[in-house]
């Protein structure tokens, strides 16, 4: 087909080339959007996970006291 010519060469090794490279670009989309993801999903679950301990709330006035000073 492009028989011994340069470019003939260079289309046969881009062409084996070509297919991993557009693989490897569509599994580094997937891990950065794993990774965000999993940054909302712990962000989510931690503000959660402190509502439910009530975390940071103050039961009685003796502790607002000993937390402003």
């Amino acid at each position: 087909m492009h028989g011994n010519s340069f470019w003939g060469y260079y289309y046969t090794r881009w062409s084996r080339c070509y297919i991993p490279q557009l693989i490897c670009d569509i599994l580094q989309i997937y891990f950065v959007d794993i990774q965000v993801w999993y940054t909302v999903i712990s962000a989510l679950l931690g503000g959660l996970e402190g509502a439910r301990d009530k975390l940071g709330e103050a039961s009685h006035t003796t502790m607002i006291k000993f937390l402003l000073l």
